[in-house]
Protein backbone atom coordinates (compact mmCIF):
# COMPACT_ATOMS: atom_id res chain seq x y z
CA UNK A 1 0.00 0.00 0.00
CA UNK A 2 1.44 3.40 -1.13
CA UNK A 3 0.29 6.90 -0.41
CA UNK A 4 -1.86 8.82 -3.20
CA UNK A 5 -0.67 10.98 -5.79
CA UNK A 6 -0.93 14.91 -4.89
CA UNK A 7 -1.05 17.23 -8.28
CA UNK A 8 -1.47 20.04 -9.83
CA UNK A 9 -2.26 21.25 -13.65
CA UNK A 10 -0.18 23.76 -15.30
CA UNK A 11 -1.14 25.90 -18.42
CA UNK A 12 1.02 27.58 -20.92
CA UNK A 13 -0.81 30.12 -22.34
CA UNK A 14 0.52 32.04 -25.15
CA UNK A 15 2.60 28.95 -26.17
CA UNK A 16 3.99 29.94 -29.31
CA UNK A 17 5.53 33.27 -27.79
CA UNK A 18 7.20 30.77 -25.14
CA UNK A 19 8.82 29.07 -27.73
CA UNK A 20 9.98 32.22 -29.16
CA UNK A 21 11.85 32.79 -25.59
CA UNK A 22 13.06 29.61 -25.50
CA UNK A 23 13.53 29.92 -21.84
CA UNK A 24 12.10 27.07 -19.17
CA UNK A 25 9.10 28.02 -17.24
CA UNK A 26 7.75 27.35 -14.25
CA UNK A 27 4.56 26.14 -12.90
CA UNK A 28 2.93 27.12 -9.51
CA UNK A 29 4.62 25.44 -6.30
CA UNK A 30 2.89 22.12 -5.29
CA UNK A 31 3.17 21.24 -1.40
CA UNK A 32 3.30 17.63 -0.84
CA UNK A 33 3.54 16.28 2.46
CA UNK A 34 5.93 19.46 3.72
CA UNK A 35 8.33 18.88 0.31
CA UNK A 36 7.50 21.97 -2.50
CA UNK A 37 7.62 20.78 -5.62
CA UNK A 38 7.35 22.66 -9.37
CA UNK A 39 7.24 21.73 -12.90
CA UNK A 40 9.76 22.93 -15.11
CA UNK A 41 9.10 23.08 -18.88
CA UNK A 42 11.40 24.08 -21.91
CA UNK A 43 8.88 24.96 -24.74
CA UNK A 44 11.31 24.84 -27.40
CA UNK A 45 13.18 22.12 -26.06
CA UNK A 46 15.95 21.49 -23.72
CA UNK A 47 19.97 21.32 -25.16
CA UNK A 48 20.06 18.92 -28.08
CA UNK A 49 16.62 18.62 -28.75
CA UNK A 50 15.98 22.28 -28.91
CA UNK A 51 13.67 23.07 -31.48
CA UNK A 52 12.44 19.57 -32.06
CA UNK A 53 10.68 18.21 -28.77
CA UNK A 54 9.03 19.66 -26.01
CA UNK A 55 10.80 19.05 -22.56
CA UNK A 56 9.38 18.78 -19.12
CA UNK A 57 10.87 17.81 -15.67
CA UNK A 58 10.50 17.61 -11.90
CA UNK A 59 11.84 19.87 -9.73
CA UNK A 60 12.43 19.45 -6.03
CA UNK A 61 11.95 23.07 -4.88
CA UNK A 62 12.78 22.88 -1.07
CA UNK A 63 12.51 19.92 1.67
CA UNK A 64 14.96 18.02 3.62
CA UNK A 65 18.41 18.72 3.46
CA UNK A 66 20.48 16.67 1.54
CA UNK A 67 22.33 14.71 4.28
CA UNK A 68 18.89 13.49 5.35
CA UNK A 69 18.07 10.93 2.75
CA UNK A 70 21.43 9.23 4.23
CA UNK A 71 19.86 8.07 7.46
CA UNK A 72 16.60 6.23 5.82
CA UNK A 73 17.16 2.54 5.92
CA UNK A 74 16.23 2.53 2.08
CA UNK A 75 16.33 5.48 -0.88
CA UNK A 76 13.92 7.81 -1.19
CA UNK A 77 12.58 7.58 -4.69
CA UNK A 78 9.46 9.69 -5.49
CA UNK A 79 7.22 8.60 -7.69
CA UNK A 80 5.83 11.60 -10.46
CA UNK A 81 3.96 10.81 -13.54
CA UNK A 82 3.57 14.19 -16.13
CA UNK A 83 0.18 13.88 -18.25
CA UNK A 84 -0.49 16.48 -21.34
CA UNK A 85 -4.06 16.69 -22.12
CA UNK A 86 -5.61 15.63 -25.27
CA UNK A 87 -7.76 19.09 -25.93
CA UNK A 88 -10.37 17.28 -28.07
CA UNK A 89 -12.10 15.33 -25.07
CA UNK A 90 -10.86 11.94 -25.82
CA UNK A 91 -8.43 11.18 -22.43
CA UNK A 92 -7.16 7.60 -23.69
CA UNK A 93 -5.29 10.42 -25.83
CA UNK A 94 -3.52 11.77 -23.24
CA UNK A 95 0.19 11.19 -22.81
CA UNK A 96 1.35 9.90 -19.41
CA UNK A 97 5.14 9.58 -18.55
CA UNK A 98 5.68 7.94 -14.95
CA UNK A 99 8.83 7.28 -13.26
CA UNK A 100 10.43 7.48 -9.90
CA UNK A 101 13.53 9.00 -8.83
CA UNK A 102 16.11 9.95 -5.83
CA UNK A 103 15.26 13.44 -5.47
CA UNK A 104 17.79 15.80 -3.70
CA UNK A 105 16.84 20.09 -3.30
CA UNK A 106 17.00 21.90 -6.52
CA UNK A 107 17.65 18.38 -8.79
CA UNK A 108 15.32 18.06 -11.79
CA UNK A 109 14.13 14.49 -13.15
CA UNK A 110 11.85 14.14 -16.30
CA UNK A 111 12.27 13.60 -20.13
CA UNK A 112 14.33 15.96 -22.43
CA UNK A 113 11.60 14.19 -25.52
CA UNK A 114 8.64 14.83 -23.91
CA UNK A 115 6.76 15.10 -27.38
CA UNK A 116 7.36 15.97 -30.76
CA UNK A 117 7.21 19.53 -31.43
CA UNK A 118 5.87 19.28 -34.47
CA UNK A 119 2.86 17.23 -33.81
CA UNK A 120 1.55 18.91 -30.91
CA UNK A 121 -1.01 20.84 -33.00
CA UNK A 122 -1.54 17.94 -35.29
CA UNK A 123 -2.47 15.39 -32.58
CA UNK A 124 -4.83 17.61 -30.60
CA UNK A 125 -2.69 18.61 -27.75
CA UNK A 126 -2.07 22.57 -28.77
CA UNK A 127 -5.50 24.03 -29.15
CA UNK A 128 -6.01 28.13 -28.41
CA UNK A 129 -2.08 28.62 -28.67
CA UNK A 130 -2.50 26.88 -24.57
CA UNK A 131 -1.34 23.35 -23.54
CA UNK A 132 -2.21 21.96 -20.93
CA UNK A 133 -0.04 19.85 -17.87
CA UNK A 134 -0.77 18.16 -14.93
CA UNK A 135 1.78 16.59 -12.67
CA UNK A 136 1.64 14.50 -9.94
CA UNK A 137 3.69 13.04 -7.56
CA UNK A 138 4.04 10.61 -4.14
CA UNK A 139 6.35 9.06 -1.53
CA UNK A 140 7.05 5.91 -2.18
CA UNK A 141 5.71 4.44 1.62
CA UNK A 142 3.81 5.51 3.74
CA UNK A 143 7.20 6.10 6.42
CA UNK A 144 8.18 8.21 4.06
CA UNK A 145 5.49 10.32 4.04
CA UNK A 146 5.24 10.95 8.11
CA UNK A 147 9.07 11.42 7.87
CA UNK A 148 8.38 14.41 5.67
CA UNK A 149 5.55 15.54 7.53
CA UNK A 150 7.52 15.53 10.69
CA UNK A 151 10.64 17.45 9.42
CA UNK A 152 8.02 20.01 8.03
CA UNK A 153 6.87 20.08 11.89
CA UNK A 154 10.25 21.10 12.64
CA UNK A 155 10.84 23.31 10.54
CA UNK A 156 7.62 25.28 11.36
CA UNK A 157 8.47 25.20 15.20
CA UNK A 158 11.70 26.62 14.45
CA UNK A 159 9.69 29.73 12.77
CA UNK A 160 7.29 29.83 15.76
CA UNK A 161 10.03 30.07 18.08
CA UNK A 162 11.89 32.89 16.26
CA UNK A 163 8.76 34.65 15.54
CA UNK A 164 7.65 34.44 19.20
CA UNK A 165 11.49 36.01 20.05
CA UNK A 166 10.97 38.85 17.51
CA UNK A 167 7.40 39.37 19.09
CA UNK A 168 9.18 39.63 22.87
CA UNK A 169 11.68 41.95 21.45
CA UNK A 170 9.32 44.19 20.36
CA UNK A 171 7.51 44.55 23.19
CA UNK A 172 10.33 45.38 25.02
CA UNK A 173 11.13 47.85 22.92
CA UNK A 174 7.57 49.59 22.99
CA UNK A 175 7.50 49.46 26.44
CA UNK A 176 11.37 51.32 26.96
CA UNK A 177 10.29 53.38 24.55
CA UNK A 178 6.73 54.54 26.28
CA UNK A 179 8.52 54.82 29.24
CA UNK A 180 11.05 57.23 28.29
CA UNK A 181 8.46 59.35 25.98
CA UNK A 182 6.23 59.67 29.52
CA UNK A 183 9.34 61.24 31.02
CA UNK A 184 9.98 63.48 28.43
CA UNK A 185 6.62 64.66 29.20
CA UNK A 186 5.76 65.43 32.69
CA UNK A 187 9.79 66.11 32.94
CA UNK A 188 10.90 68.14 29.18
CA UNK A 189 14.38 69.49 31.06
CA UNK A 190 14.71 65.51 30.40
CA UNK A 191 13.45 65.56 27.53
CA UNK A 192 14.94 63.23 25.27
CA UNK A 193 15.39 62.65 21.00
CA UNK A 194 12.30 60.46 20.41
CA UNK A 195 14.18 59.04 16.91
CA UNK A 196 17.59 58.45 18.76
CA UNK A 197 15.12 56.61 21.72
CA UNK A 198 13.73 54.15 18.74
CA UNK A 199 17.00 53.15 17.57
CA UNK A 200 19.32 52.95 20.84
CA UNK A 201 16.99 52.34 23.62
CA UNK A 202 16.75 48.54 22.22
CA UNK A 203 20.53 48.15 23.13
CA UNK A 204 20.83 50.03 26.53
CA UNK A 205 17.48 49.62 28.37
CA UNK A 206 18.65 49.32 31.81
CA UNK A 207 21.32 52.50 31.38
CA UNK A 208 19.04 54.93 29.75
CA UNK A 209 16.53 53.89 31.90
CA UNK A 210 18.24 54.78 35.09
CA UNK A 211 20.21 58.42 32.82
CA UNK A 212 16.25 59.26 32.36
CA UNK A 213 15.58 59.73 36.20
CA UNK A 214 19.12 60.82 37.34
CA UNK A 215 20.90 62.59 34.86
Amino acid sequence: MVPPYEGSMFVLRSFSLLQQRADPVYSAPLAVSGLTWRLKVYPDGNGVVRGYYLSVFLELSSGLPETAKYDLPETAKYEYRVEMSHQGGDSSKNIVREFASDFEVGECWGYNRFFRLDLLASEGYLANDSLLLRFQVRPPTFFHKCRDQQWLIEQLQVQQAQLLQQVQHLKEVSCICGFALLVSTFFPIYSLNKLWCLTALSKWPLKLHRRAWHS
